[in-house]
């Protein structure tokens, strides 16, 4: 076996691992054996356990939405989405990123890491700036930059955060519970489903003041 070939092998077998059992109750002669390598050969690609972690762990999952989607559509087509990924039995990028930021050796990076991709691009979403700047408290708001504007622009961004975290938090309630439950597996309410929790969802997203 090539060494590009091993570290697939290892990689994959670890990713598998962390994810079934949790970094802290995964080893390194599990990993081997589920590789078919030696421990020798486990250290050699990974180094250490947390680098191997750090390898074989995807990054928190972005939310990916259709071009040119209008506004009042983002919430139902979130959930959309979420199902139709049930539907399918394929992976739930979401469900993966929870369970890694649960497990990792460094959990409180993990969670800025989560809190920065998947909530700051939900949040850029839902602001409909897909490739620009947010708002933030150091940011100046305002035709003249002066304090007021600061203000404006410090209680706008924290609006539009509070926003995308809230429906981060929906979000993750419905994939855990159709994914880590298996409830509301009826086919049949799928499109009440998106209509009833997307527009949950939707509401957050076009609400003026939370």
């Amino acid at each position: 076996m090539t060494m590009s070939k091993t570290r697939d092998a290892v990689l994959a077998a670890a990713q598998q691992l962390f994810a079934e059992r949790g970094y802290a109750n995964v080893h390194i002669a599990q990993i081997s054996a589920e590789a078919g390598v030696s421990p020798a050969m486990v250290m050699k690609v990974g180094i250490r356990k947390q680098k191997l972690f750090e390898d074989a762990t995807p990054p928190p999952a972005e939310p990916v939405l259709m071009p040119g989607l209008a506004r009042e559509d983002i919430g139902r087509e979130i959930v959309r989405q979420i199902l139709r990924r049930r539907d399918m039995n394929a992976t739930e990028p979401l469900l993966h990123s929870l369970l890694s930021t649960i497990d990792a050796p460094d959990p409180v990076a993990a969670r800025e890491e989560f809190r920065d991709r998947y909530v700051g691009a939900l949040r850029r979403i839902i602001d409909d700036r897909p490739n620009g700047l947010l708002e933030n408290d150091d940011s100046p708001a305002g035709s003249a930059g002066n304090a007021e504007g600061q203000d404006a622009g410090s209680a706008r961004g924290s609006q539009s955060q509070q926003r995308a975290e809230i429906v981060t938090a929906l979000v993750i309630g419905l994939v855990y519970v159709v994914r880590g439950l298996h409830q509301l597996d009826d086919p049949l309410d799928t499109d009440a489903i998106i209509e009833r929790y997307g527009g949950m969802i939707q509401s957050i997203i076009d609400a003026d003041s939370l």
